[in-house]
């Protein structure tokens, strides 16, 4: 039978992860509440998120506009079984496996693990940091909201920097959720 532990002890041994909640397809919003709640299912604590942003699609053949938000998660889980429970809410959503490695689609749900605990991980099926957060607005403009200074354990830049130096001219704006999505 497993010890229980305190809250104390438990969180001693969490993983601090850095996700990015993305989609332009159905109710976006919802399915972000969806995901967490699944998350917190699963003994993940959820931490500081960014503002929702309302972005341009980045080599999409699907011409609406995206949500995205980053979120701070705490986690004992291992890296990739997070990865497999983020996999299956995604699969729950209705997000079907893309067809090309450089064509992306629209999609209801789309989770990246961007971080995890500064580690760098180059397994068969998951790449920490996510290797493109340095040519995606999307990304680095959300993860400035409260990350600003965190630095990149490959590169050594502050996500401030990485925007900074960022060449993606993709559009992006603050989420008003009283207006239309384009």
């Amino acid at each position: 039978m497993k010890k229980q532990s305190s809250y104390r002890e438990e969180i001693d041994i969490m993983n601090k992860v850095i996700i990015q909640l993305g989609g332009n397809r159905g109710d976006v919003l919802g399915h972000f509440e969806y995901t967490l709640n699944k998350l917190t299912e699963k003994g993940v604590f959820i931490g500081k998120k960014s503002k929702v942003y309302e972005t341009e699609p980045w080599g999409h053949t699907d011409n609406r506009w995206f949500l995205n938000q980053v979120v701070e998660i705490e986690t004992s889980l291992e890296p990739e079984e997070l990865l497999d429970i983020t996999q299956a809410i995604e699969k729950e959503l209705g997000r079907t496996v893309k067809k090309s490695e450089w064509l992306y689609e629209g999609r209801p749900i789309d989770i990246d693990i961007l971080f995890f605990n500064q580690e760098t991980i180059h397994s068969e099926r998951l790449m920490v940091p996510h290797p493109h957060i340095r040519f995606r607005k999307f990304v680095l403009t959300p993860l400035c909201d409260e990350w600003k200074n965190m630095i990149h354990p490959e590169f050594g830049l502050s996500m401030k920097e990485l925007l900074e130096r960022c060449h993606d001219e993709s559009g992006i704006r603050l989420f008003e959720p009283e207006k239309k999505l384009n």
